[in-house]
């Protein structure tokens, strides 16, 4: 989740056209991911986009970067299958 992917055209229009129920769907997945990735070092601070969607402003590991790995455990850890979760980001 680079601030340039996260800022792209086509990602911003693709958020912004999620149903209700993946909104809220996705919502709820992040907020079962963060807590176990703030355990382990990540820096994670979020706004709430105009339909409601949690957006992660600040996402990063503690040596600054996005360990997949990390986010793949916690996702396993909480319930979540990596690849789904990887698909919504």
């Amino acid at each position: 989740w680079s601030s340039d992917v996260c800022s792209s055209d086509l990602f911003q229009s693709v958020r912004n056209n999620l149903p209700p129920d993946q909104v809220k769907e996705r919502n709820e997945g992040f907020k079962k991911l963060q807590p176990c990735l703030e355990k382990r070092g990540w820096t994670i601070t979020t706004r709430t986009s105009e339909i409601g969607l949690i957006e992660p402003v600040k996402f990063f590991g503690p040596n600054g970067s996005i360990d997949e790995r990390d986010v793949n455990q916690c996702a396993s850890d909480v319930g979540l299958d990596g690849n789904d979760w990887a698909k919504s980001k």
